[in-house]
């Protein structure tokens, strides 16, 4: 927590520097904001606000990157998507994909097989997931 502030710092100027726009102001109280939220994603998740934030801004110098918002939309829940984030219901098909195929196949590769995946394919998701290693209800490969 005692370096939010010098990291929102650094990924403002990163982000400004990499859509080569000049760095924004950061509003008084969107340090604050900042300072009062537990980050759980740790330092990945402060960046992807801090850019956001930027992008945001329009890339003017006289913008400034605002408050966080620490309570994003959620989906309708008929559409059965956990939110409005793209990037979260992306990741959320993907586990649950991965989660219907290896409870239904015995194997990893015929799982694979099912979702269109090589072997190897799978075995990239199961590492960027790895809550889902303990999904298949049999052994095997």
């Amino acid at each position: 927590m005692d370096d939010v502030s010098m990291l929102g710092a650094y990924f403002v100027e990163k982000h400004a520097l990499r859509n080569r726009w000049s760095t924004p102001a950061i509003e008084a109280g969107a340090i604050e904001a900042l300072l009062d939220h537990d980050w759980p994603g740790n330092v990945r998740e402060l960046e992807n606000v801090i850019e956001r934030g930027v992008v945001l801004t329009g890339g003017g110098p006289h913008h400034a990157v605002g408050r966080p918002n620490s309570n994003p939309p959620r989906a309708d829940p008929s559409t059965g998507m956990p939110s409005m984030r793209l990037r979260e219901n992306v990741q959320w098909v993907e586990r649950e994909t991965i989660r219907r195929a290896l409870r239904s196949c015995p194997k990893k590769s015929q799982a694979a097989t099912l979702m269109g995946l090589s072997p190897r394919a799978l075995s990239h998701y199961l590492a960027k997931y790895p809550s889902l290693t303990g999904e298949r209800q049999t052994g095997g490969q």
